[in-house]
């Protein structure tokens, strides 16, 4: 059964931290590829900076250098608030019921999930992979989970949608946040593929404006 791992958000602008979690949960929960879903207007968070076909272009160059990376557009093409378990069901009519979908989250929007539009539905089109962070011990929990391990692994590969693994988050602490705070003060954040800030530099994005004593960012 092919896996399909999915990353959503906003992505203003793709970082490390995106690529990261991506290629984690890919090498952990042996996916075959990972796609990445900007979201056009998200329904929990402030509109993007950027304009869709920005972000998307941002996410096509951060994803090129990684065969098992993708950018999927399709809520950036979808009118209304980005849902995700719109965006599931739209994937579930593309690809069919015999593909393992994974819905890529954080635990910091897992314990949220009762406020998610049509949320128990989530669990009945995909997988969910939540990446554990720290401070969210004795946090009540949506749905039942269960830690990572050689005998949940297969398991979740028997099935193609319906179990919610916890993994451990990749250690980087990245807000996009200070990316644009610091682009807009002319500074190079090293937390940017270098494709990715190259194109905003290109096009001054972000308010970015180059000056003579532009330095590197390191968030």
């Amino acid at each position: 059964m092919k896996a399909i791992g999915l990353l959503g958000g906003t992505f203003d602008p793709i970082h490390q931290g995106h690529l990261a979690i991506a290629l984690a949960a890919l090498s952990r929960l042996q996916l075959d590829q990972v796609r990445l879903l900007p979201c056009r207007l998200p329904p929990h968070r402030n509109r993007p900076q950027l304009s869709s076909d920005q972000r998307a272009q941002l996410i096509h160059l951060a994803a090129q250098p990684h065969a098992v990376l993708a950018l999927d557009d399709r809520e950036l093409k979808r009118q209304g608030p980005s849902y995700t378990v719109d965006t599931l069901r739209s994937l579930r009519q593309d690809l069919g019921q015999q593909v393992n979908l994974v819905w890529i989250m954080g635990m910091d929007a897992f314990v949220q999930l009762e406020s998610w539009y049509q949320w128990q539905d989530l669990s009945r089109l995909a997988h969910l992979a939540v990446m554990q962070r720290p401070g969210y011990q004795g946090a009540r929990l949506p749905l039942a989970a269960e830690p990572l391990s050689p005998e949940s692994l297969v398991e979740f590969h028997q099935k193609p949608f319906g179990k919610v693994l916890l993994m451990d988050q990749p250690q980087m602490d990245i807000s996009a946040t200070d990316i644009r705070q610091a682009l807009a003060q002319g500074q190079l954040p090293k937390t940017l593929p270098a494709s990715v800030l190259d194109y905003i530099v290109e096009n001054r994005l972000y308010n970015f404006i180059a000056t003579t004593d532009t330095t590197e960012f390191d968030d």
